[in-house]
């Protein structure tokens, strides 16, 4: 197709809360089912707690990357970079934005900070313990120096580094495309100014239905990831703060290897 004969100003079509529901639910499901019963199954097979916790979550986020670009291809959408910007919305902010999105990531990592440690009660609660082949930072017990991470031993294991960035790559580049990029425009044609928090809510409580010890601990973050996005109709927001906030974790891994 035409470049020049190909509009840039994509309209996503308007999707239901139950749509919204579905699109978080299937992965949410998947992770689920992944991280309760796909672990303790390839445990079972010889495979490490490791490398089955990694196949549980983040093969189904990668899997968002390319769900993402079927979804945008299936609206009708052209291969054009131009095009692909404005539905996405990769749209730069000035440098006052900027420093905004900087306060507000310093005041969701310091809420996540206190509402992680009000929430350690919830962590002893049976319906809501992390089970034993969760690994730590996910279980919510994190201690310093780090002697294990994702099921791995810490000591000597430099390899951990480039795995965390792989991590992060699959992780961000997945949520962020499909949820801030393809779903969240759809959900403003419904919802209007209130998006961002029926957004928030399901990325919460259904995407993370597998982790209820931290539903309280990473609210602030999924529903200020999403306000900023809509704020600023831009996915830069939202991905940023994304990769600074699991990229904090760089400063106790490094140190324990």
């Amino acid at each position: 197709m035409d470049e020049e004969n190909v509009s840039l100003d994509p309209t996503p079509t308007r999707i239901s809360i139950w749509g919204s529901a579905f699109w978080f639910g299937i992965p949410g499901l998947a992770i689920f089912l992944g991280v309760r019963f796909g672990i303790p199954f390839l445990e079972t097979k010889g495979v490490d707690n490791g490398t089955a916790f990694i196949l549980a979550l983040y093969v189904p986020l990668a899997c968002l990357v390319p769900l993402s670009l079927v979804l945008y291809r299936r609206e009708g959408n052209p291969w054009s970079w131009p095009h692909f910007k404005r539905r996405f919305r990769i749209r730069n902010l000035s440098g006052k934005s900027w420093l905004a999105i900087l306060g507000a990531f310093v005041a969701v990592q310091l809420a996540e900070g206190l509402l992680s440690v009000l929430s350690e009660p919830l962590r002893s609660v049976s319906l809501l313990k992390a089970p034993r082949f969760v690994p730590s930072p996910f279980n919510g017990e994190v201690e310093l120096p780090l002697k294990e991470f994702l099921g791995f031993d810490t000591a000597g294991n430099h390899w951990l580094v480039p795995l965390w960035v792989g991590c992060l790559v699959a992780n961000i580049a997945g949520e962020e495309l499909m949820w801030r990029g393809y779903l969240l425009p759809r959900q403003e044609l419904t919802h209007g100014r209130f998006a961002w928090l029926v957004h928030g809510l399901m990325w919460c409580f259904i995407l993370h239905f597998f982790m209820p010890w931290q539903w309280l601990a990473i609210l602030p973050s999924n529903l200020a990831l999403p306000y900023l996005a809509q704020k600023t109709k831009s996915i830069w927001p939202s991905l940023v703060m994304h990769l600074a906030g699991n990229a904090l974790v760089f400063a106790v891994l490094v140190p324990a290897l």
